[in-house]
């Protein structure tokens, strides 16, 4: 992490940024997904490696964790990236990339909103990371109870963060972009963390409704002409 945030300031291989009237910007797709490996997708690897020790996972559960482990960390931050999209332009930052911001000539960097074929295409990238933050918990044995829980208590959150966010899809990049779960949702996703630390059909079938929820919720005529591939 250290390294990827240092280099990003003087090294070739770091973040590419772009300014726009005065807001700094991730230059590509490539670089957002960079940007999040380096501050979410590093914390996937230790805490895998923590549990791998931990709990001592046998070979092949240890390596298919480790191959979803930076997508973990790389959804949720995408999740906060959306959730914090006024608060970091506050900050004159968007971590959204130059790239994607140019097809709808930068309208959300002035909360101006943005078309329902463009939010759905930041919205549904970030649901493929969480679809391979969810088999990570898939992966994980019945026996490694309170990692399951921990996992589950990132996983499900994030999951409502995106589901508030497609029930108020009118607000996304708007003056009135506000996505924060209430302290009663919060309550609702640790019963049913609980519920499900034991039960990966409960979990399968928990993604498959919210996954179903946002697909639903941007489906209008303009996606017939112009669909969007996940």
């Amino acid at each position: 992490m250290a390294a990827g945030m240092g280099g990003s300031q003087k090294s070739r291989q770091g973040l590419r940024t772009r300014r726009y009237n005065g807001v700094r910007l991730l230059a590509n797709v490539d670089d957002y997904d960079r940007y999040c490996y380096y501050v979410a997708g590093t914390v996937g690897h230790l805490a895998t490696e923590l549990a791998n020790y931990h709990y001592h996972f046998d070979e092949n559960v240890a390596e298919a964790l480790l191959a979803t482990c930076e997508a973990c960390g790389r959804g949720l931050q995408k999740t906060n990236i959306v959730k914090d999209f006024v608060k970091d332009l506050r900050r004159g930052i968007s971590y959204l990339s130059d790239q994607w911001l140019k097809e709808v000539n930068y309208q959300p960097l002035s909360l101006a909103g943005a078309s329902p074929i463009w939010s759905f295409k930041v919205i549904a990238n970030v649901l493929s990371e969480l679809r391979d933050a969810a088999d990570y918990v898939l992966t994980l044995p019945y026996t490694a109870r309170g990692y399951r829980l921990a996992s589950l208590m990132c996983l499900l959150p994030a999951y409502q963060t995106l589901l508030l966010a497609v029930r108020n899809r009118e607000r996304l990049f708007s003056a009135d972009h506000q996505f924060k779960i209430s302290r009663l949702t919060m309550a609702k996703c640790l019963l049913d963390s609980r519920s499900m630390i034991a039960d990966n059909t409960a979990i399968k079938q928990y993604n498959q409704r919210l996954q179903g929820v946002v697909e639903e919720a941007f489906v209008t005529p303009e996606f017939e002409r112009h669909p969007v591939i996940i």
